[in-house]
């Protein structure tokens, strides 16, 4: 009634009773509902202004309520609605209340908006999915046109901030990190595309990952935020990275390269729980063209290269550990060529190549007729089995060129004295070649390997003994290292691979800095002297510039897992290390295409090669030195 002074938002139950009373003594205890509902007490529709209606919080404190807000100007269409913002003029200046929402129209709006227009809107206040906005069946009066849009909020190399303990919103809504910005305008005048796909299946492996500002997003040292604590570096985890719906609004579908730099003006948009950029436009200024062949070797150079060939599993039913996966003859054949097109075409074909994640003999075989029948480059293998209990193993590949004296496979029995099991599950095979450039010859010997992975390396249960089995491989690859040395006095000796550790230390286990010497104890959980430590040995990837450190990319962080170590005398003759870029920076939908040629994301890791001079011995000694 009128007068019952229920307050607004009250929540009130009706029951209803049907029954005709002939008998006005009759008691009404023994009466039954014919009919009972709920309602809630509201308001007459009020004036609110955008920031109002989004409030501070996560939900808007009107859903439910009808409103009226006018003199928002049209920012952005979609295919169901579009997206309205307070005119700069009329800004609260609060930054934790958005000045943006979303107008849900359907697909038959009842007026046709356009970008620009000043509108005002009459409606009931809803959250979708946690995106607030105005819902199905609003009035919309379009009161003029052709108007200034609000300044949009810039991202830069400042923002979104590159600290993750610096709030964007406010401090304790970390779970809502743009609330405060959701539906508003950005620009992003220079930004970098930093993973071509946003993950490997789902909704949003269409999407990009990007980061505003002047470089892409890279690994850095340390454990992630918030870190280890004292000395040891802390990676900041990138926060600055953002997800990018391409047509979320109405920008067609497209895939784009990694590394490749780019404009885009939007809005920021909210879906699946994520905040995301809405592109209106989105412009790529610098394209990272693809692929990105390696150089041609000089007459008196050799050639030495790494590949992940990522799980190159045939379609043959074996027994025993290597039947952890079988792959479809097409997939077979497909990867199998795009494998062919990679190692001739964009690694031109090297003289030695080390893989990783090769099945068996015969899934080489296969690889290296197909490589005979697609090229004429003829290649010989060497594989050893070793412990992987998912069946991949490490192999050579070496071309007519390469003379071997010895193949010898290192830690294959090696026990892991924490819990007994063998610490090699991929285990280190070694190949004694002589190799001919021209008329000139060199001995090399190289040690390929594909390391424990980083996984569980912060599981509470299971983190000490995955850090544990890094280090111990670790020292323990480097003492197979010094063996090599002392067989093999004055002699190169090349130690390349998928290491599965960064060129610097993660913060738990310095991999690379063990084996080459340099691991620095106050920098690491885990650390024992390294054997090298008085005569480090060189890292490839370190002779490159920062941007072009990295052979894998990991949640939209560029980052180098494949790596080369070089002895001293190796070091003498090094020119140079150059990675086959087609894989890492691909997007993975082109994981099952032929791709006429290009073998584009043949893998998931980029190979490279090393480049090494042979010493002319009649130029060294002409001038009357002897040996």
């Amino acid at each position: 009634t009128p007068d019952s002074n229920l307050p607004e938002g009250a929540v009130c139950e009706v029951v209803v009773f049907a029954a005709q009373v002939t008998d006005n003594d009759a008691p009404f205890d023994n009466m039954s509902a014919d009919h009972m509902f709920t309602f809630t007490v509201v308001s007459s529709p009020q004036l609110r202004e955008i920031f109002e209606i989004q409030g501070s919080g996560l939900v808007s404190p009107y859903v439910g309520l009808t409103v009226i807000t006018e003199n928002n100007t049209v920012t952005a269409l979609d295919v169901d609605g579009f997206f309205m913002q307070t005119p700069d003029a009329r800004d609260d200046g609060d930054v934790n209340t958005s000045n943006a929402l979303f107008v849900y129209t359907g697909s038959n709006p009842p007026v046709q908006v356009a970008v620009g227009d000043d509108i005002d809107v009459t409606g009931e206040v809803a959250e979708f999915f946690e995106s607030t906005q105005i819902g199905f069946g609003s009035t919309i009066v379009i009161n003029s046109s052709g108007n200034g849009l609000p300044t949009p909020i810039t991202f830069d190399d400042q923002f979104p901030p590159n600290d993750p303990t610096v709030p964007v919103c406010s401090t304790d809504q970390e779970t809502a990190k743009f609330e405060c910005m959701e539906g508003m305008l950005i620009d992003m005048p220079q930004g970098f595309i930093s993973s071509a796909y946003a993950s490997f299946f789902g909704a949003n492996v269409a999407d990009l990952l990007v980061r505003a500002g002047s470089d892409r997003a890279f690994r850095e040292p340390g454990i992630t935020h918030p870190g280890g604590g004292g000395p040891i570096p802390t990676f900041d985890g990138n926060p600055e990275l953002m997800q990018v719906d391409i047509d979320a609004l109405t920008l067609p579908l497209a895939t784009y390269t990694a590394g490749s730099e780019i404009a885009i003006e939007g809005i920021l948009g909210f879906d699946f729980g994520e905040y995301e950029i809405w592109p209106k436009t989105l412009t790529v200024v610098n394209e990272n063209v693809l692929p990105s062949v390696v150089r041609q070797a000089a007459a008196d150079e050799i050639t030495v290269a790494s590949f992940n060939a990522y799980r190159l599993f045939n379609d043959v039913a074996d027994s025993g550990i290597q039947d952890e996966y079988i792959a479809t003859t097409q997939e077979y054949q497909t990867h199998l060529a795009k494998l062919s097109e990679y190692l001739v075409s964009s690694l031109r074909a090297p003289m030695i190549v080390a893989l990783q994640e090769v099945e068996n003999a015969a899934t080489l075989a296969d690889l290296v007729a197909r490589i005979q029948t697609d090229s004429g480059v003829n290649y010989q293998f060497a594989l050893v089995e070793g412990n992987d209990r998912g069946g991949i193993d490490v192999a050579f590949l070496y071309r007519d060129n390469v003379s071997i004296s010895a193949i010898t496979q290192h830690g294959k029995d090696t026990t892991f004295d924490f819990d007994g099991s063998l610490l090699h599950d991929r285990p280190p095979l070694q190949l004694s070649a002589n190799i001919t450039a021209g008329q000139l010859n060199m001995d090399v010997e190289v040690l390929v390997v594909h390391m424990r992975s980083r996984g569980g390396i912060d599981d509470a249960a299971d983190g000490h003994r995955v850090r544990l089995k890094r280090l111990t491989q670790a020292n323990d690859v480097a003492a197979m290292i010094d063996t090599i040395q002392t067989d093999n006095p004055g002699g190169m000796v090349i130690t390349l691979g998928d290491f599965n550790a960064f060129q610097f230390t993660d913060g738990y286990v310095d991999v690379m800095g063990q084996i080459d010497g340099t691991a620095v104890q106050s920098e690491n959980t885990l650390w024992s002297a390294p054997l090298f430590a008085n005569n480090p040995m060189v890292q490839a990837v370190q002779d490159l510039p920062a941007n072009e450190q990295y052979s894998y990319v990991y949640q939209g962080s560029a980052q180098a897992l494949d790596n080369a170590v070089l002895n001293d005398e190796a070091l003498l003759h090094y020119t140079d290390m150059d990675f086959a870029r087609g894989n890492a920076d691909a997007h993975i939908d082109l994981d099952s295409n032929v791709t006429d040629g290009l073998g584009l994301r043949s893998s998931d890791h980029d190979g490279f090669v090393l480049y090494l001079t042979v010493p002319d011995l009649d130029l060294i000694f002409e001038n009357g030195f002897e040996d």
